[in-house]
């Protein structure tokens, strides 16, 4: 069992954990793993490759800003990332896919450290990943919140067939509480359905969270309010629509 389900929701995952400054320059100093260049997917990998490391920041509540690089506290946790990343918690995926992940963070660290630190960053040099011995993380030592944020908030239909809810966006405008109410109510729903059909669930969290300060979670709790929430929503929707529809006339 691994923490993030699927790797295809990591795009959904603002970076909180990492600095937006070391983010920008972990991007900019990105390059695509050796082996790894004919693939179709990993100019998708260049923008969210570094959100691994941010799940694993998170799990343990540690935050890292450019300025950290040098520390040998953080090297630390950065080795033991490598490690959890070659073990079988962190993504479902093979060896040879989770290599290249390595291989393009392992990379961009070490760029930034040169010319940030003007350091030779020779412990990141040093490391290689066929000696890496890796490590799965015991998952009940983690909040179950933070586990669930991190593995898609999935969700499964009656003939257990899984799908995920696209509800990241909404957790930081409306919380914690009000986005695992959100979560909790339409799995079970879906539990009882044929099928998880999820697209319109997953565009009114993203109104909502647009909208945060216009339909705030205390939205919920007034029936009136409520009404003109989702007299809003539909009207936006139907707005969407009909730009569409005239894009595809015009």
């Amino acid at each position: 069992m691994t923490i993030i389900k699927k790797t295809t929701t990591v795009s959904r995952y603002p970076y909180i954990y990492l600095s937006q400054e070391l983010v920008n320059d972990l991007i900019s100093s990105y390059s695509v793993a050796k082996g790894n260049e004919k693939s179709k997917n990993w100019k998708n990998w260049k923008n969210h490759v570094f959100k691994l490391l941010e799940c694993y920041c998170h799990l343990h509540n540690q935050r890292i800003q450019k300025c950290d690089l040098d520390k040998y506290s953080v090297q630390t946790l950065i080795s033991d990332f490598f490690r959890v990343l070659k073990g079988n918690s962190l993504i479902p995926t093979d060896s040879t896919h989770k290599s290249y992940r390595y291989e393009e963070i392992k990379g961009a660290l070490t760029n930034v450290l040169q010319r940030e630190h003007k350091s030779s960053a020779r412990w990141l040099q040093e490391s290689n990943w066929r000696s890496i011995n890796g490590r799965s993380l015991n998952l009940d030592e983690f909040d179950e919140t933070t586990l669930l944020y991190w593995s898609g908030w999935p969700i499964s239909s009656r003939k257990d067939k899984p799908a995920y809810l696209d509800i990241t966006s909404l957790y930081h405008s409306h919380g914690r509480a009000f986005t695992l109410q959100y979560y909790s109510g339409w799995r079970n729903f879906f539990k009882k359905q044929a099928c998880a059909n999820t697209p319109h669930t997953n565009r009114f969290a993203n109104f909502l969270a647009k909208k945060s300060e216009q339909w705030p979670s205390s939205t919920f709790q007034n029936p009136v309010t409520l009404t003109h929430c989702f007299k809003d929503y539909l009207k936006q929707h139907f707005l969407e629509v009909l730009e569409e529809c005239m894009t595809l006339i015009a």
